[in-house]
């Protein structure tokens, strides 16, 4: 059973960040990042299923789990648009709270929208794929369509079956990823949750025109890895909770205008942190 698939999904996922360790390294032509997952070396807490994704890009190891929530899940802070499936390059754009757009980003709506928002997700997380599924369709036509917000996806996984996801994501056309994004977390336990996950993520190429070859040669780009990495160590390092020790990154993260948020449950907790910025009441 995959780790984040079925029980106790909670509000989020989360990544507690350990100190790094030399391990064994797969084949020369597999990348360690998207090796299958160590044994774990910690819990998070007694009744959580946990591993350690081999995410030996970054700094440091981590341990992967879904938690339930509880007081760490609260929202808090710490144009005409593109099409819905566009995806957006262009130069680096530096943004409100300190934040940059980068060239080579997956984007959605108006560039010079009154908001920026990011988000870090986990492919395999449930809680991601929950609001994905029941939160995101209304706040993109309502904020996204609208040009009041500018969208920024950036996948942040916690096990070598999301990272393996990710990179599918940008090894697509352009105008297949948004698709692809909302298929994979609408159908997200029928192919992680199962016992072939990778067959699956091969499958999903596939409709939208990858052969298997294409797919092991997505694994193994180097631009590709470099560029999810980008994305990991970024995130590490700007918008870990830092009040725990070891520190842990919560999936999905939301950075609003610089402003770090989690625990997003409801349309009401996004239109009480945008709404008076997008002027949309």
């Amino acid at each position: 059973m995959h780790p984040h698939s079925r029980d106790n999904p909670g509000r989020f996922c989360r990544f507690s960040f350990v100190r790094p360790q030399i391990t064994p390294q797969g084949t020369a032509s597999i990348h360690p990042l998207f090796s299958p997952p160590m044994r774990p070396v910690m819990t998070l807490k007694p009744t959580a299923r946990s591993l350690v994704p081999a995410l030996l890009l970054s700094t440091a190891l981590g341990l992967a789990a879904c938690g339930d929530g509880g007081s760490d899940g609260a929202s808090q802070p710490t144009g005409d648009p593109t099409s819905s499936t566009e995806a957006q390059t262009g130069n680096d754009t530096a943004k409100a709270g300190g934040v940059t757009i980068g060239a080579d980003e997956i984007t959605l709506g108006n560039p010079d929208a009154p908001v920026t928002m990011i988000e870090y997700a986990s492919m395999t997380c449930p809680a991601c794929a929950r609001f994905h599924n029941d939160i995101y369709p209304e706040f993109k036509e309502r904020y996204i369509e609208t040009g009041k917000v500018y969208f920024v996806f950036r996948p942040f996984p916690l096990d070598p079956v999301a990272a393996r996801a990710s990179m599918l994501l940008k090894c697509l056309e352009p105008d297949q990823v948004q698709s692809m994004i909302d298929i994979m977390f609408e159908t997200q336990q029928s192919w992680a949750g199962s016992g072939n996950p990778d067959e699956n993520l091969t499958a999903l190429a596939g409709n939208a025109g990858m052969t298997p070859a294409d797919v092991q040669a997505c694994y193994s780009d180097t631009d590709k890895i470099a560029w999810l990495d980008g994305i990991y160590r970024d995130g590490q390092a700007k918008y870990s909770d830092t009040a725990y020790d070891p520190p842990r990154f919560f999936t999905p993260t939301f950075v609003i205008d610089g402003k770090r948020v989690v625990g997003i449950q409801r349309i009401e907790d996004l239109e009480a942190l945008i709404g008076d910025v997008a002027g949309a009441g």
